[in-house]
């Protein structure tokens, strides 16, 4: 995190640090999110926090969120496997102010996203980081604006995958089944084993069709 006026962040540390915890640009990190009380910053932003952030925190170092949805839909852990199997054909990222809420805040922005019919969950997260990058340095470059509430109808959660989620029903739909291997890590079980796709979407290898 920086330790000057600016824009704050928190880094997850891997799981064997290689090197000093600090980044080439000389900022300090660290992988506890209370060391920001005290951080002479004058914003935070998070990305794919996984947390809610106390009040406490919030009221000392407001902060931004880049959230990979069309908020209010998919609030939550997994907006960009939900939106998947759910069929949508749009997705995007919304900037917004990060509240006490579960992606309550309200929003500065959003850039919508396709989903293609060949799409996985890899190459939309890329997409979507691409989008969501433009979104706030532009946002932080020309300023934030208006920051508009969410709609009080549609919205949806994105609970985080279950193993069932992933699990292969050869008796569904087609477009189903291709849907859960574009997520990857989809499953199914054969001869009293179960087989797993580790890469998620090389073009049908599970045979996607019926005999």
């Amino acid at each position: 995190m920086p330790t000057s006026g600016g824009v704050v962040g928190v880094a997850r540390p891997p799981p064997v640090r290689s090197r000093p915890p600090r980044l080439e640009l000389g900022l300090a990190v660290t992988d506890d999110i209370e060391d920001l009380a005290a951080a002479d910053a004058e914003l935070g932003v998070v990305v794919a926090y996984g947390r809610l952030v106390g009040p406490h925190l919030l009221a000392r170092l407001p902060m931004l969120n880049l959230h990979f949805s069309l908020l209010p839909r998919w609030r939550g852990a997994a907006p960009v496997e939900r939106a998947m199997l759910a069929g949508d054909d749009i997705t995007g990222v919304c900037l917004m102010a990060l509240d006490e809420g579960l992606d309550t805040g309200c929003v500065y922005g959003q850039v919508e996203v396709p989903i293609g019919g060949s799409t996985t969950a890899a190459d939309l997260r890329c997409e979507l980081v691409r989008a969501g990058t433009d979104l706030l340095v532009d946002s932080l470059r020309t300023g934030l604006g208006a920051c508009e509430p969410q709609r009080g109808d549609g919205v949806t959660y994105a609970a985080k995958l279950t193993v069932d989620d992933l699990r292969l029903d050869w008796s569904g739909p087609v477009a189903q089944l291709d849907r859960q291997i574009r997520v990857g890590g989809a499953w199914t079980t054969w001869g009293g084993g179960a087989f797993q796709d580790p890469q998620g979407y090389p073009g049908g290898r599970y045979g996607l069709g019926r005999r």
